[in-house]
């Protein structure tokens, strides 16, 4: 019988690669960023600690893939964010689907979302 140490390690491991794989299809899905143009939008995200990240988005483009870019720069960074909500500041919104493209969204051509950790 295998120990409950044996276990704990087994599942760290799997829950491990499984969070590798998730942002490895997230980096693969996410692709380059797009040169500038009219039909892209600058995002500046704001993280709980303070600092920014600037990207640019297709304006086709949808909330999902923000949480895509998101999700592997918490990751590549080490950055234990878990559960996040995405909003703007002013006029206060918070994004909850996915689907919805950052022209529909309001966000284009450039907006300030701010990453509010929902586990701290």
């Amino acid at each position: 019988a295998r120990s409950k140490a044996e276990l704990e390690a087994a599942l760290e491991l799997s829950e491990k690669l499984d969070k590798e794989a998730s942002l490895k299809r997230k980096r693969d899905r996410l692709g380059a960023e797009p040169p500038a143009g009219t039909d892209t939008t600058k995002l500046r995200i704001m993280l709980p600690n303070g600092s920014k990240i600037d990207r640019k988005f297709l304006a086709s483009g949808t909330i999902e893939a923000v949480r895509d870019f998101i999700d592997v720069h918490l990751g590549d960074n080490g950055i234990p964010i878990e559960t996040y909500s995405l909003s703007t500041n002013y006029p206060k919104r918070t994004f909850e689907n996915d689907s919805i493209t950052l022209t529909d969204a309001g966000l284009h051509p450039q907006s300030v979302l701010y990453v509010q950790d929902l586990d701290a």
